[in-house]
């Protein structure tokens, strides 16, 4: 009986060490736009955003000031609607 004892501890499996990855897991992704877009990121920015919503207004302003004087929409070939 002591000799099968024995091979009962000789046979145990020694612990397995984790094996580094070269690679560490992928982030979610609520994570990963987490990371881009912070607080601090925005107010940085604060300036090109107000003249990019600026520059949006002007455009709209204009085509809508270029439709009001030219009496209304047009088709594709460039003639008016009006018969």
């Amino acid at each position: 009986m002591l000799q099968e004892e024995e091979k009962h501890i000789d046979t145990a499996p020694e612990p397995v060490e984790p094996k580094p990855t070269d690679m560490p897991p992928e982030p979610d992704t609520r994570k990963e736009w987490r990371l881009r877009i912070n607080y601090r990121l925005i107010t940085q920015n604060l300036p090109f955003i107000l003249f990019l919503s600026v520059l949006a207004l002007v455009y709209i302003a204009n085509s809508h000031l270029a439709e009001k004087r030219s009496g209304g929409s047009t088709n594709s070939a460039g003639k008016s609607n009006q018969s």
